[in-house]
């Protein structure tokens, strides 16, 4: 029996996920881009190779289907904080740092969270925490965190909405 890529769950959330991420680059599309997201968590049913043989070929595709997975919440995380469901959001990404405490984007989509729930006073404090975790590995702060800085010290929403939308065009598979 030969499987077609089409008939993997992964394969398929990939797909969902490369939809999702093209609405985001469309302005506006935030809503279809979740719609796609949710999808491709419906796909989903637990880690990778966790019921199977401890080999480098299961390591591997592991670690690729976290990484799609790390992608794929990230992708939720802005369509919903451009849909304007920043509580959520912010919940999620809190989760997801959890398991991957030193993704620079996850950083970023938190703080631009914190900012659009708490407002600046709380997202300058995460970015203290982000410095501090990063710090701590003999790493400077992210980038993207960085430039979340002066947007936020000058209450400027459009340059955090900005931000978490070309953010979109960076996360990779």
């Amino acid at each position: 029996m030969v499987i077609k890529g089409n008939e993997v769950d992964l394969d398929q959330a990939k797909q969902l996920l490369a939809v999702a991420k093209s609405d985001l680059r469309r302005a506006g599309d935030a809503s279809q881009a979740l719609l796609q997201c949710h999808r491709a968590f419906k796909l989903w049913r637990g880690d990778f190779g966790s019921d199977l043989p401890d080999t480098k070929w299961i390591a591997a595709q592991a670690e690729a289907s976290r990484t799609i997975k790390t992608s794929l919440v990230e992708t939720m995380c802005r369509a919903r904080l451009l849909t304007g469901d920043h509580a959520s959001a912010l919940s999620d990404i809190k989760v997801a740092l959890a398991d991957e405490p030193y993704q620079a984007r996850l950083w970023m989509l938190l703080i631009a969270a914190c900012f659009m729930v708490s407002g600046g006073a709380q997202a300058m404090s995460e970015i203290r925490l982000c410095r501090e975790k990063f710090s701590s590995v003999g790493m400077d702060l992210p980038a993207p965190v960085a430039s979340l800085q002066r947007p936020i010290l000058e209450d400027d929403r459009q340059s955090v909405l900005r931000a978490i939308i070309e953010g979109s065009e960076q996360v990779g598979f």
